[in-house]
C-alpha cells in the first residue's frame, strides 16, 4: 500500500520495484516481484521533491526513468473516488467550493472563480514590510543565534530528522570558510558526550542530489542540510 502516490517519483517507485526483486525468490522477471501494488492519492497533488512525476515522459537518456515509466503503466485497474466528503455540503455555496477547488487543481480558474477569489483577498503586508521585502539581502547569512530548521534526515532515531527546529551555537571556519554549524536541537537525545564537547549538535555539508531544471539533468550540490 502507497499513500499519497503524488509524492512518490520515478527513482522512488524504481526504488520498491528493486527490493522487492531482491527479497523475493520467485517472479523476479515482473513488476514488483508480482507483487500485489496498490497506490492511493490525488495525482493532482504536490509532486515528488527532486524527483520526476510519475506520469511524465522520461528522459531519452535515462533508462531508469524508461523503467519507472514502464513500471507506471503497469498498473492495470484504476479507480476514480467521485465523492468529496472533505467538502461536503449540498448547498450553492459548497458547490462552488468544490469547483474551484476542481478548477484550481487542474490550473483552469476563469473569470468568474477569478473574482469570487478576489472578493476575499485580504492583504496582510504594510508599505513597510513590501519595501523591507523587496529590498532584503538575496543571501541570509548565517549567524550565532539563529532559527533554523534540519532539511533532510541525519539520524531518525536520535531526532535528527527533516523539519527539526534549532538554534545556532557556534560557527567554525577554516580559511574564513565555514565547515561546521553547531546546533542545539530540544529533541537531541544521541550522542551526549559530543554535544558536550561542540556545545550542541555538529552539522556537517553533505552532498545531495538536485535536479536542475535549466540543464535537464541531476547535480550533486555539498550544503549545510539546513535552512
Amino acid at each position: 500500500m502507497i499513500d499519497e502516490v503524488s509524492f512518490v517519483g520515478k527513482r522512488m517507485l524504481q526504488l520498491v520495484d528493486c527490493i522487492l526483486k531482491k527479497v523475493s525468490f520467485v517472479d523476479k522477471d515482473k513488476p514488483f516481484a508480482n507483487k500485489s501494488i496498490i497506490m492511493m492519492g490525488d495525482i493532482w497533488q504536490l509532486g515528488p521533491v527532486g524527483d520526476f512525476e510519475l506520469y511524465t515522459k522520461p528522459l531519452i537518456d535515462s533508462p531508469q526513468h524508461l523503467a519507472a515509466f514502464n513500471l507506471y503503466h503497469s498498473f492495470e485497474n484504476v479507480f476514480a473516488l467521485k465523492n468529496s466528503y472533505r467538502q461536503g455540503g449540498n448547498d450553492e455555496s459548497s458547490a462552488k467550493h468544490r469547483q474551484l477547488l476542481e478548477r484550481l487543481k487542474r490550473g483552469t480558474v476563469y473569470t468568474f472563480f477569478q473574482r469570487i477569489l478576489k472578493s476575499v483577498l485580504k492583504s496582510t503586508y504594510a508599505p513597510d514590510e513590501i519595501i523591507v521585502i523587496e529590498n532584503g539581502d538575496e543571501i541570509l547569512q548565517i549567524a550565532v543565534g539563529a532559527s533554523v530548521i534540519l532539511q533532510k534526515n541525519l539520524n531518525i532515531e536520535w531526532g535528527l530528522v527533516n523539519s527539526a527546529r534549532g538554534t545556532i551555537k557556534k560557527v567554525h571556519y577554516k580559511e574564513d570558510v565555514a565547515y561546521c554549524i553547531v546546533v542545539d536541537f530540544p529533541n537531541y537525545t544521541g550522542n551526549m558526550q559530543e554535544m558536550e564537547t561542540f556545545g550542541g549538535v555538529p552539522i556537517f555539508k553533505t552532498f545531495t542530489n538536485t535536479y536542475c531544471r535549466d540543464t535537464n539533468r541531476f547535480i550533486w550540490v555539498n550544503k549545510f542540510p539546513i535552512g
